[in-house]
Parts: structure tokens; sequence; C-alpha cells
């Protein structure tokens, strides 16, 4: 039992000390679990609008930035290629985070400095007002919301898988909201 325990720590001082000692390599990091944003997220290349919920994702737009300027934030401008990318993370369910998503909107819109995503399902048509009150009861949604910095938008709402555990498929809304 004692030779178990000793190669086992053998084992993790060892990794630890490749870690230490090669600090930039992104590869032996990430054997270790070091990579901060983690893997990024499975999305599809890409999503094609549904004409179906054009008026919605205008309401949520709306929406948002009716918060932004009651507060005293200018409104954000819509941009077609966030919104591509918002379809793309509605349809897998999931937005990544950090350096990941930073990269992801660079690559779809040409850059960004910052980011925040919100992101709500439901099994019906979305509620605007639920939705938004779900986002902005969430710890450093509203300020982040409210937001001078950011200055883009892209919404995606597309029927996608259900939430991990719950049956059928469910409509997924998905708002970026960006700083170039």
């Amino acid at each position: 039992m004692y030779n178990k325990v000793l190669k086992c720590a053998v084992l993790v001082l060892s990794a630890a000390a490749i870690v230490l000692a090669f600090p930039g390599c992104d590869l032996l990091s990430g054997l270790f679990g070091g990579n901060k944003d983690g893997d990024p997220v499975t999305i599809p290349d890409s999503v094609a609008a549904n004409a179906a919920y054009a008026t919605l994702e205008n309401d949520f737009i709306t929406a948002i930035n009716k918060e932004r300027t009651d507060n005293g934030a200018l409104a954000l401008t819509r941009e077609s290629s966030i919104d591509g990318l918002a379809r793309r993370y509605s349809s897998a369910g999931k937005i990544d985070t950090g350096e990941n998503l930073y990269d992801r909107i660079a690559a779809a819109y040409g850059s960004c400095t910052d980011a925040c995503e919100f992101q709500f399902s439901s099994e019906l048509t979305p509620n605007v007002t639920t939705a938004m009150t779900a986002w902005l009861s969430q710890g450093g949604a509203t300020a982040a919301m409210r937001s001078a910095s950011f200055t883009k938008v892209g919404i995606g709402i597309v029927t996608g898988p259900a939430p991990q555990g719950m049956p059928g498929t469910w409509i997924w809304v998905t708002a970026l909201l960006v700083k170039p």
C-alpha cells in the first residue's frame, strides 16, 4: 500500500514540476488541467436564421436596449456576424467562456476586446420579460448589460437540444454583447 501511495505522489509531483518548468506550454498545461478557459464548446459551422424567430429576436434586442438606455448607456448596434455566432451557440445549448468566446467573436466579427454572454432556454416560445428577469438576476449581469463599454450585440434564437437531463427539444436564446 505504501508503495502505491509513494508512486502516486511521485507522479503528481513530476506532473507539477513539468508544468512549472514549462509554464508557457499550453499542451502541457492542458494535459494537467491548466487551460483556464477549458476546451472550446463544440458548435456547428453555421446555423441559418429562422424567419419564424425574426420578430422575437427584434423584441429581445429592443428589451436589451431599453434596459441600457433607461440606465444611461447607449443602445447597442446589432451585427449580423455576431447574430450568426449567437445562433451557433444556441444550437449547441451552451456558450464558451473567456478567451474561447473572445476568439470566436473576433473570428466572426473581426475584433473583440470584451464580451458578455446571456443564454436562456424554454420548452415554449421564450417570454422576453421572463428571460430578461432571469438574466438580470444573475450576479454581475445587470452591470454587464448596462455597461457603456459594450457597443455591439448579436442575438440568435433556434430550436435545439433540451438542457441536460430534460426531455425533448427547447428554444434557445443567446445574446452576445461585444466591445470590438
